[in-house]
């Protein structure tokens, strides 16, 4: 194995740099100062994603109180008994 450049090791273990500062007075008062003090983007998508839960776990039931009662309809159809149906449901 070969020896590695110095001026590489020099490039891949050096502290980090910073980031240049920023001059808050130029902001004041503007939207972007306001915005940040907001509900931060990651704690919206959060939100987005719970209401969407939300709204998808209070559907499941409306759709099995309409999905039952048509079982013996279903069975007849399909040409079985309404306990294969079921297993639709459950397996």
């Amino acid at each position: 194995m070969g020896r590695v450049p110095r001026s590489y090791l020099r490039r891949r273990f050096a502290a980090p740099r910073k980031a240049p500062a920023i001059d808050r007075a130029q902001f004041a008062g503007s939207e972007v100062t306001r915005l940040k003090f907001a509900v931060s983007r990651s704690s919206r998508s959060n939100l987005l994603i719970i209401l969407i839960l939300g709204a998808l776990s209070t559907v499941s039931p409306f759709s099995i109180d309409m999905y039952l009662p048509a079982f013996p309809q279903i069975a007849q159809d399909l040409g079985t008994t309404p306990a294969q149906i079921s297993l639709s449901v459950s397996g």
